[in-house]
């Protein structure tokens, strides 16, 4: 038995019990068990952890992990975890071996490369009419493996009449493994002949060390390195699996001196979509995806040994989609290959092995970018290479590669960032979206913290993309976009609302037409250009209290017509409540912008005057919601292309409320298919939402949520399940840390980082982080979390009142904040001093990077107009100064629809005022 040099708490979730080592819980445990570790580091000599049992093995506290460091005594060492099927036979228990490791850090403390051993190894072997393994279905999640001679191996299952055993790894990341000290026999992942492998979420990556020499090439076949035993030669994943699925993953060597990115001798059923492959610049081999080398002839004839030839009726399939691959070879003296299909195999053959039929091998290979650097042309599927590899191997042209797309290094954003999620400049129209997952993925210097991740992906663009989608800069942005001037303010080339407002000279407007009077809706009123008017509910029913959101690269069908691209989308107005609850919006940005009502009022509208005389807008009688006080309560689920809204109004009637929309649904002919089942989309929040920030997170798939009153002192948290309950946590464990009580809060939850960042849009000159990932103290709500203001340095952004005095009126700040996610940087921009003058400047602010958040301060540069027009100030409408006389220009928060637009059309977009069209600061 291994003891932990650090003892600590192994608990067994069904039963409470506590127990000082993982040996001692796994003996106690039973099949179905889950055992809850400390995160904490435990060291082990040779060997860590040997499970066969059918248990799930997880951190006591979500988003840490626990650290196993194994040591190596004498030369040798052994692996961190093993499935061990072997022991679960021997120990007489039934069935396969299920098993589960979540959360783990595990490495060699003290690696030399010489042992040859693996971080994870699955035990399943068998020899036919021997039966001396159970079979296992092992699985990883949220993993990082790092610094082992070889990452992840699994055993054959040599009786090829019984291939069933499972590897799964998710999330998870394998870094610096597949060393070797001589001879190609190390993979960061080796998988044996067994029934499937499948990685999501993943990054598969080595990286030459600032230590290391250069390695000396030999003239040997496939360039192989003569070097320091500790470069990484071999393949980032080597399958022998009957299956193999690969999606949204990295999978690099980088500057190191890996042999294939994908290597699948035996053939099988590949599947590979939506991840990014890199041949790295000392790469050992000549393909990205290799594909059936040791298929029939050919492995007999390298080795003399035909039982790896395929005899277990698998699949010969490639299918390869949607994937990003660059090749930095630019070793002179080799080709890349992108797609290699490789097999030498004949039915005589087959039949002189006494094996049947021989297996045919099918490929479809489409919409890929291949990226080749500028020494030479590197070669796609299409063009195939007969006598790849020596020795009479077979290469194939493949005729069932179309679609891809072959580019430079320039056609990239960045070649010099490896995890940006590069995509072709312009989406693919007219195919199919294979890839149904996208990889967000974690820079190196926090993988020992953070863990790569997949969400479900709705755009049609080539390539692998982040859950925020970084276009490539390569892109023509539009004409309106060149024509406009660089650091100033324009109009945008989108007509303003009232001149699009539903009148009998304009029946096809999309603004419905109002009485403008607060009284019930009356349905005997002449109609307006064959639309019924709807009511108002006093003088600020347009002064539009809404919100919004850009969706980047959003897909929605309006009346059977699908509309994509960058999209501003509005929804909300009202002081009290609004009887227009359209959903609008205003795109595509990468096109020519025009405003779009995506859905129509209902009729009767959302609010009510008879009942009780309160105005309140929770569902209209067509069980659609209301539109008040939507503010920034705006949530999009890219995974589910769904927007959540929260109607604000915590005052009236519709406290708390949350709907959500369904963008692949056409709501505009079938309002109800659109709007989730009519129905709150969250449980009420416990503040309401009236000025809360909600923050996305569509990496980890979290929506969270601080009021205007965070005295309370709570932040919620919500999964995008529709139907979840709001999680509470306490953000006030010291007295320090106590945020003020304010409003008009807006918020950004910064995907692959831990922070969320948080401002007040009347005091843009304090900013607040919460870091979601602490654990800290225990409160009524569970471990609280810290909310930390941070510093600024540079340029003053104007003051504005002081904390807790939010009805400044004349003296209050009525700012706007955008977050920039492709350059990590924020905008601020105010309407002035005061409610009656306009700023035309705004302010940069530069966040440092993930770890010096607290400690370093955050530079503010002021950014001064260089021409343009001067902004309207956000105030309201000409028809509340009509009603009310008053003229004053400013006043009133931008809140949600004042948003950052992305690439190809960088830019600031600001759309409050219903009489004048949107404005735009174009970036450089």
């Amino acid at each position: 038995m291994n003891a932990p040099t650090v003892a600590s708490g192994f608990t067994i979730a069904s039963s409470g019990a506590n127990f000082p080592d993982f040996d001692s819980a796994h003996s106690a445990a039973v099949d179905g068990d889950t055992i809850l570790v400390s995160p904490t580091l435990f060291q082990y000599a040779l060997q860590g952890w040997d499970i066969w049992k059918n248990l799930t093995v997880r951190s006591a506290t979500p988003g840490k992990r626990y650290a196993l460091a194994i040591q190596i005594s004498g030369g040798t060492i052994g692996s961190g975890i093993t499935f061990n099927g072997t022991r679960r036979k021997s120990e007489g228990l039934p069935g396969r071996l299920v098993a589960a490791v979540e959360d783990a850090e595990i490495y060699a403390n003290g690696l030399t490369f010489i042992t040859g051993k693996c971080a994870v190894y699955v035990q399943c072997p068998n020899q036919p009419g021997n039966k001396i393994s159970a079979s296992v279905d092992a699985t990883l999640r949220r993993c990082f493996i790092h610094d082992y001679d070889q990452g992840i191996e699994t055993d054959n299952e040599y009786d090829w009449t019984d291939r069933t055993s499972t590897f799964t790894l998710v999330d998870s990341i394998v870094y610096q493994t597949g060393c070797i000290a001589g001879g190609d026999n190390n993979h960061s992942l080796y998988i044996g002949q067994i029934g499937s492998l499948a990685i999501r979420g993943s990054i598969i990556a080595n990286k030459a060390k600032p230590e290391w020499t250069q390695p000396v090439r030999s003239p040997a076949v496939y360039g192989s390195i003569s070097g320091p035993n500790y470069w990484p030669v071999g393949h980032l994943v080597k399958s022998r699996a009957k299956i193999t699925t690969i999606e949204a993953c990295q999978i690099t060597g980088q500057d190191s001196a890996n042999s294939t990115c994908i290597e699948c001798p035996n053939g099988g059923d590949l599947t590979v979509t939506g991840s990014y492959l890199e041949q790295g610049s000392n790469a050992d081999s000549i393909a990205f995806i290799s594909f059936g080398r040791q298929i029939g002839e050919l492995e007999v004839l390298h080795t003399g040994n035909n039982e790896r030839v395929s005899k277990d009726g698998r699949t010969n399939r490639v299918r390869v989609y949607q994937n990003t691959m660059v090749n930095s070879d630019f070793n002179v003296t080799h080709t890349q290959q992108f797609c290699e299909v490789s097999y030498r195999t004949t039915q005589a053959f087959w039949t002189s092995q006494g094996f049947g039929s021989a297996p045919a091998t099918t490929h479809d290979i489409r919409n890929n970018v291949f990226v080749d650097n500028a020494n030479r042309l590197a070669i796609p599927p299409a063009a195939g290479w007969p006598n790849v590899g020596g020795a009479d191997p077979w290469g194939i042209a493949c005729v069932n590669a179309t679609d891809n797309a072959l580019v430079q290094y320039s056609a990239l954003k960045d070649i010099t960032q490896r995890y940006a999620g590069w995509v072709l400049a312009a989406p693919v129209t007219g195919t199919t979206n294979y890839a149904s997952f996208a990889l967000s993925g974690v820079t190196v210097a926090n993988y020992a913290r953070q863990s790569p991740t997949s969400a479900r992906r709705r755009d049609a663009s080539y390539g692998a993309t982040q859950a925020y989608q970084v276009v490539s800069s390569t892109q023509a942005p539009p004409s309106w976009y060149l024509g406009a001037p660089l650091n100033a303010w324009s109009r945008l080339p989108v007509t303003s609302v009232l001149s699009e407002v539903i009148t009998p000279g304009n029946p096809n407007g999309i603004v419905w037409p109002s009485t403008g009077v607060n009284e019930p809706f009356n349905p005997g009123l002449p109609r307006v250009a064959g639309k019924q008017p709807l009511p108002g509910t006093g003088a600020q029913t347009y002064v539009v209290f809404s919100g919004g959101r850009m969706i980047q690269n959003l897909s929605f069908v309006r009346n059977g017509v699908t509309y994509s691209g960058n999209y501003w989308v509005r929804y909300g107005g009202g002081h009290a409540a609004s009887p227009d609850n359209s959903l609008h919006a205003i795109g595509p940005f990468d096109g020519t912008p025009k405003r779009i009502n995506i859905t129509d009022p209902s009729t009767p509208p959302a609010v009510d005057l008879v009942s009780d005389g309160n105005p309140q807008a929770t569902f209209a009688p067509d069980g659609r919601p209301g539109a008040a006080h939507t503010y920034n309560s705006f949530a999009y689920l890219r995974s589910l292309n769904t927007l959540v809204i929260g109607q604000g109004a915590g005052y009236e009637e519709a406290r708390g409320v949350t709907y959500g929309y369904k963008f692949d649904e056409d709501g505009y002919a079938t309002p109800s298919a659109g709007w989730v089942n009519n129905q709150a989309y969250y449980s009420n929040l416990l503040a309401g939402t009236q000025e809360a920030a909600w923050m996305t997170d569509n990496s980890r798939g979290e929506v969270w949520s601080i009021s205007l009153n965070t005295g309370m002192p709570l932040i919620a948290k919500a999964s995008f399940t529709l139907g979840s309950a709001w999680e509470y946590v306490e953000i006030i464990d010291l007295a320090l840390h106590k945020p003020p009580y304010q409003m008009y809060w807006k918020g950004w939850a910064l995907e692959g980082e831990r922070w969320l960042v948080l401002m007040c849009e009347t005091i843009p000159g304090r900013w607040y982080v919460i870091d979601r990932d602490y654990a800290g103290s225990v409160g009524a709500y569970g471990v609280r979390r810290r909310m930390f203001e941070v510093s600024l340095s540079g340029d003053s952004i104007p003051a504005g009142p002081t904390p807790g005095n939010w009805l400044g009126i004349d003296g209050m700040l009525y700012s706007g904040a955008a977050f920039n996610f492709e350059d990590r940087e924020f905008y601020v921009w105010t309407a002035g001093s005061n409610a009656s003058t306009v700023e035309r400047d705004i302010w940069r602010i530069v966040p440092p990077p993930e770890d010096d958040v607290l400690t370093a301060p955050w530079i503010v540069t002021k950014v001064s107009s260089t021409g343009g027009i001067t902004p309207d100030a956000p105030f309201g409408s000409l028809q509340y100064m009509k009603e009310t006389g008053d003229n004053r220009s400013g006043g009133w928060a931008p809140y949600g629809n004042f948003e950052y637009c992305p690439s190809p059309t960088k830019g600031i977009f600001f759309h409050h005022r219903l009489d004048v069209p949107p404005i735009f600061w174009r970036l450089p």
